[in-house]
């Protein structure tokens, strides 16, 4: 999934021009893509993630967290529309 997201990052930064009906195609792809990975990682954390800790538990071992739901990466916020630029980029 990185790997096609990269590629399609590439090209669509170095054509100045709109994007080309096959990129807005591979957006779609990875968009469900990536939609059936969280539903898999979801299933994950809710049916083998509390196995797996009442076994580690059991073993008096510390249980794994599951990870934040969402991960701030910045306080400011990026769009398509208009990106900011942050105050140390400036």
């Amino acid at each position: 999934m990185r790997e096609h997201t990269d590629q399609l990052y590439g090209a669509l930064l170095s054509f100045e021009g709109k994007p080309g009906e096959y990129q807005i195609a591979y957006i779609g792809a990875l968009r469900h893509e990536l939609e059936d990975i969280t539903k898999d990682f979801e299933q994950l954390l809710a049916k083998d993630l509390p196995t797996l800790n009442e076994s580690l538990k059991s073993k008096g071992q510390p249980t794994i967290s599951p990870p934040p739901a969402k991960v701030a990466v910045s306080e400011t916020e990026f769009s398509s529309a208009r990106a900011e630029v942050p105050a140390f980029l400036d």
